[in-house]
């Protein structure tokens, strides 16, 4: 049996296609991505991924991927932190409020003046 997906991530399509043999589930990716690189760096890439026992296309797309989680996991913590900065200062806002409530209903009028 073999079906497509069409997931989104981003602002990028990704096309799989899933083929199923025997019970077993191999993806087939579709989608191509091109970089024009200088001489000087496809060389250094070539030899990483000589180093690495991979591909060059393998070890672009692990790169690519382990840097783009990496990005990913910094602007969620950093998303996360600004959430919980605004939420100390509402606390802190919603408490001094209180506070000074409490403070002006504790007041005694003055009556008397002499």
């Amino acid at each position: 049996m073999v079906m497509r997906i069409r997931q989104r991530h981003g602002s990028v399509y990704r096309t799989f296609v899933r083929v199923h043999l025997r019970g077993v589930t191999m993806a087939t990716k579709t989608r191509r991505v091109e970089a024009r690189v200088a001489p000087r760096d496809r060389a250094r890439i070539d030899k990483a991924a000589a180093f690495e026992g991979q591909s060059v296309s393998a070890f672009m797309v692990a790169a690519a991927a382990e840097k783009a989680a990496k990005e990913r996991a910094e602007k969620e913590k950093i998303r996360r932190q600004k959430r919980r900065r605004s939420r100390q200062a509402r606390e802190r806002m919603l408490a001094e409020k209180s506070r000074r409530s409490t403070k002006k209903s504790s007041r005694r009028p003055v009556t008397d003046f002499d």
